[in-house]
């Protein structure tokens, strides 16, 4: 669940809560969850404005469970787009998808709704690495032979 997205124009935040008795409001649980932060510079009213903080939670969910989610804004109000989806397999270094290196492999997805990585860019100056800035995903490739390996 998140709203990381270009459009969501203010820094929001999300709760989760889970409905013990049906649809009730009167009941809700508040879930242990991921919760993280996601960062776009947005352009607001025809400038462009500083960089701003979006909500994004990641929690195990039950199957015919009813969950509710708080959207609230930090200090504002303003648009905003909320997804939800399925977490994705490979959203971390350690769940990267494998991939055949000895053979001609496509693999294709989203990067919605993956996480932003705190992983540093390759740079050929440590000093110069900086994060990942947006939503990613993993790969892992293990080839037989020595050779050249072309990812596009």
């Amino acid at each position: 669940v998140t709203t990381c997205d270009p459009y969501t124009e203010y820094a929001t935040t999300l709760i989760v809560f889970e409905s013990s008795v049906g649809d009730a409001c009167a009941a809700l649980q508040c879930m242990q969850a991921e919760y993280s932060r996601c960062q776009y510079q947005h352009p607001q009213h025809g400038s462009t404005s500083g960089v701003l903080n979006h909500g994004s939670v990641e929690f195990d969910s039950k199957e015919g469970a009813v969950y509710k989610i708080l959207l609230h804004g930090e200090e504002d109000a303003g648009l905003y787009k909320l997804r939800v989806a399925e977490a994705i397999a490979n959203d971390h270094c350690a769940q990267a998808t494998a991939i055949d290196g000895n053979s001609v492999s496509v693999s294709s997805g989203s990067t919605f709704p993956a996480s932003i990585d705190q992983t540093p860019y390759c740079a050929p100056n440590p000093s110069d690495a900086m994060f990942v800035p947006t939503p990613s995903v993993w790969y892992t490739v293990t080839t037989a032979e020595r050779g050249v390996l072309t990812a596009s």
